[in-house]
């Protein structure tokens, strides 16, 4: 099995998060392209641009992939739920364009689980 880490990338200045990230390449290697502000046309590489300070690196959640079964359901990497458990975590203040894209299966069951009553 491979590692994942889910990470954030804090703004230096006001200390939000400002994006959540998965990889499954070394941390550091990942947090290199980040400062070196690739991807020239994502919200993301603008945003590290425009900082003063490169962004802070956090890692939110590592572990071994593997696949989880929702609600009986279809089966989806341990890690695209991790991410987004964090991106719904941090929802207010990140600029992933993501956000439910991400995974809608498991953003909707982290909404609205079964047998909840919802």
């Amino acid at each position: 099995m491979r590692m994942y880490y889910v990470y954030g990338l804090v703004d230096p200045v006001s200390h939000l998060v400002r994006y959540v990230g998965l990889t499954t390449r070394p941390i550091e290697e990942r947090y290199r392209f980040h400062c070196k502000g690739w991807g020239k046309e994502s919200p993301t590489a603008a945003w590290v641009r425009s900082l003063p300070y490169p962004p802070i690196l956090v890692v939110l959640e590592a572990a071994e992939e593997k696949p989880v079964t929702l609600a009986g359901r279809r089966v989806v990497r341990a890690s695209d739920l991790a991410e987004t458990k964090w991106i719904k975590r941090f929802r207010r203040t990140v600029i992933n364009k993501k956000l439910r894209d991400n995974c809608p299966r498991a953003w909707d069951q982290l909404t609205n689980p079964e047998g909840c009553g919802i």
